[in-house]
Formats: C-alpha cells, structure tokens, sequence
C-alpha cells in the first residue's frame, strides 16, 4: 500500500533521518510495517511518501466486524533510523518512545475500489 504523509517541522532544521520504519497496530494486534525511504524533514511542512505492507485479511475482519464504519483506530510506533547503512540509535529512540495514535479511513479507500459492500449497502462508509 502506497500514500502520502504529511510531517510538520515547526523548526528551523532541516533533518535526515534515512531510511525509517514504524510498526502498525489495531487494539494491541501488529497489523504491519510503513516506512519512508531516505526520509528528509525540512521547515515547514512535509507531505512525504509512505510505503506499508498490512495484514489485509486482518484489516478487513476488522471493518467487516468492529469497525463497521470504515474508521480503523491505528496505532504507529517507530523501529529503525537507518542512514548510509548505520542505525541512528538517538532517531531511533526517540521514535520509539513517541507512539502516535490515527483513526485511518479504510471504508473510503474500499469503497474506491468498489468493495463499500463490506460495509453493509455498497455506499463506502467512512462516516456517520
């Protein structure tokens, strides 16, 4: 799965991070990895590519089950830093400590691709 991200950099620095991954999870269940290749954060803000591979089966038990309406709560805690081959443990750790939690749209993003039925009446879910 393949989006972007948005990353605010409300300093004046400009920081490479490498390349940089993070673990995905739904109510305490790993769900899969993101990670951004050579990842740059400069001032201001940054809408940056993002790459995941995610236990779809998962997912979509989850939306056709306790989720119903599309809204995924997702939890993102960061693994690795990795830049020129070399582990940026002071990167590392401080993504690690800084778990963020997102409420991901996954009945829009069926629905786009024509299976809103999962979520009862070929609509698209996503809301209220």
């Amino acid at each position: 799965m393949v989006g972007e991200v948005l990353i605010p950099n409300p300093s004046v620095l400009t920081i490479s991070m490498g390349n940089v991954t993070f673990s995905n999870y739904v109510d305490g269940t790993f769900i899969g990895t993101s990670s951004f290749s050579d990842l740059v954060i400069k001032p201001g803000d940054n809408t940056v590519p993002m790459r995941s591979t995610v236990n779809q089966t998962f997912v979509i038990e989850q939306v056709v089950g306790k989720y119903k309406d599309g809204m995924l709560p997702v939890d993102i805690v960061g693994n690795s830093s990795v830049y020129n081959g070399q582990h940026l443990p002071y990167f590392e750790k401080a993504l690690q400590a800084n778990r963020q939690h997102i409420v991901l749209n996954v009945g829009a993003a069926l629905a786009e691709i024509g299976g809103g039925a999962l979520l009862g009446g070929g609509g698209g879910g996503g809301g209220k």
